[in-house]
């Protein structure tokens, strides 16, 4: 009987404990996945501002085409910082995230990509600069993909050295209208891929050493 009582105590303290970590855990996760939505939120922002900007301009012209061209790269550059930041901040989210819901979050993450990338084409067409080179980083999300965390990295290492690339990530297998047109625009079939100065297709991993000749960043 003592016996007895001993391992059903023993199994209520374990539950007990078990129930605690979870809750820990949870609130942890909970923490976690705020500070995410906050940011994506203010890309968000940052990238109404742009389109208001660009709004402005075909509504009444560039009265100031000097001062408008410079208002939109700067709004432009912060939100490819921006966009820098959150891409880690999901993938290490999505490798370590096993309770919150992020779904909306990460889609509203890659539609903001892709007003980035359109906000990017519309200003060189606009102004007539290019300040930087843009490569269009084509991967997946709802499965590990080794292949795409690969090229992912190397991406990351040449932005370093390439100050001047711009590299916007967009998630092939979200079913996100505007990414299926750039698919087809494209021709990309399958990820990892990357498209350079909305021209060349590069399908497969590239090395660092390959990218940098491509894009000019040797």
């Amino acid at each position: 009987m003592v016996t007895k009582r001993f391992y059903v105590g023993a199994a209520a303290l374990a539950l007990f404990f078990l129930l605690v970590s979870y809750l820990i855990a949870r609130e942890y996760d909970s923490s976690k996945f705020g500070s995410v939505e906050s940011q994506v939120r203010s890309y968000q922002a940052e990238s109404e501002e742009t389109r208001l900007l660009l709004s402005y301009a075909d509504t009444f012209g560039e009265q100031d085409e000097e001062a408008f061209c410079e208002a939109l790269q700067l709004n432009i550059r912060k939100s490819r910082d921006r966009g820098y930041a959150l891409v880690n901040r999901l993938r290490d989210f999505e490798r370590a995230n096993l309770l919150a819901d992020y779904e909306l979050v990460r889609r509203q993450y890659y539609l903001n990509n892709v007003e980035l990338w359109l906000q990017s084409t519309q200003a060189e067409q606009k102004c007539g600069q290019k300040d930087s080179r843009l490569a269009l980083f084509f991967t997946e999300t709802m499965r590990t993909c080794n292949d795409c965390l690969v090229q992912g990295e190397v991406l990351d290492a040449l932005r370093n050295q390439c100050p001047s690339l711009q590299v916007i990530t967009l998630a092939t297998d979200l079913g996100l209208a505007p990414i299926e047109l750039a698919k087809k625009r494209f021709g990309v079939n399958t990820a990892p891929a990357l498209v350079v100065d909305n021209s060349k297709l590069l399908t497969g991993v590239k090395t660092r050493a390959q990218l940098a000749s491509e894009l000019g960043c040797n």
